[in-house]
């Protein structure tokens, strides 16, 4: 059986047993140390609280490294820019580039969640994916406020060093270019996932916490892989080989920081663990 399109949408905003394990790892190399967290951007309030070495990590560093900064998510400016970047221009939308029979199926989906048939034309594809998603997930209890949250909000408080991957712009830009030239098969293939959402949260959640690496490949990244090579390419690739260098001098730095980043960009043959192993880090799972 196919893995589920569904949780490839999951990873644009998860921005996502082996028990004595979780997904979190010690890097070291050369006397320099860090940590590198796989995150679950989304979470339920039942998640919490979340795996002691979280804690430990956190404790241990000086620097919290997100991907973006989640203090500038909600501001004005980055709002602003997600309407410009997420809503085709006067004159073009969804009708124009999906079959009839898409469209027409995509409108009576966002009919049933309450979103009006004209704000759905306007929408670029992984923003009608986005919202879809969201509107299943607020059903299940699951918020955007999960490990990245948690650990800004800590460090915020404690006075703790911020650092980021990459500008809001940036996350904004690349996200709301997925499926471009291919909307039909990215918006059908949402379509016929979006009601399990509720069978795909709990095994990916579950996966993240208990450090089961096989498991989020298989369950996150690979029918993304096979049906669309060039959206895994933009969403983990290429960004995975923007970070890279970024991470290896963080890791060099005299602060011990503590990196997170979404799960899945830590796992499997294009992973950031498998890249710092290759450069000679020891890289071991905290336990």
């Amino acid at each position: 059986m196919k893995q589920s399109f569904l949780a490839f949408v999951l990873c644009l905003i998860f921005a996502l047993p082996a028990a004595a394990e979780t997904s979190l790892w010690i890097v070291e190399k050369d006397g320099a140390r860090a940590y590198l967290g796989g995150t679950s951007h989304l979470l339920r309030s039942s998640d919490y609280p979340l795996p002691p070495e979280y804690a430990t990590a956190y404790d241990a560093a000086d620097t919290v490294v997100f991907e973006v900064n989640p203090g500038q998510i909600g501001s004005a400016d980055f709002q602003r820019e997600v309407m410009t970047q997420a809503i085709y221009p006067e004159g073009k939308g969804l009708d124009q580039v999906l079959s009839k029979e898409t469209y027409r199926r995509l409108i009576a989906e966002a009919g049933r969640v309450g979103i009006e048939p004209e704000a759905v034309r306007r929408m670029k594809p992984a923003m009608v994916a986005l919202a879809l998603l969201s509107a299943e997930l607020a059903k299940l209890g699951v918020t955007q406020r999960g490990v990245d949250f948690h650990f800004y909000e800590r460090a915020v408080a404690d006075g703790k060093t911020l650092g980021a991957l990459e500008t809001p712009r940036e996350q904004i830009g690349f996200i709301f270019k997925l499926g471009e030239g291919d909307e039909d098969n990215f918006i059908r293939y949402m379509l016929e996932d979006i009601g399990r959402t509720d069978e795909v949260i709990e095994p990916m959640i579950n996966a993240w916490r208990a450090g089961d690496a096989a498991g989020i490949d298989r369950l996150a990244l690979a029918d993304m892989r096979q049906n669309f090579p060039a959206v895994y390419r933009t969403l983990i690739i290429d960004r995975n080989e923007r970070w890279e260098g970024q991470i290896e001098k963080l890791i060099a730095s005299p602060p011990t920081e503590l990196i997170l980043v979404g799960v899945g960009h830590l796992v499997g043959e294009g992973g950031l663990v498998r890249h710092l192993r290759s450069r000679g880090y020891r890289v071991e799972k905290m336990k």
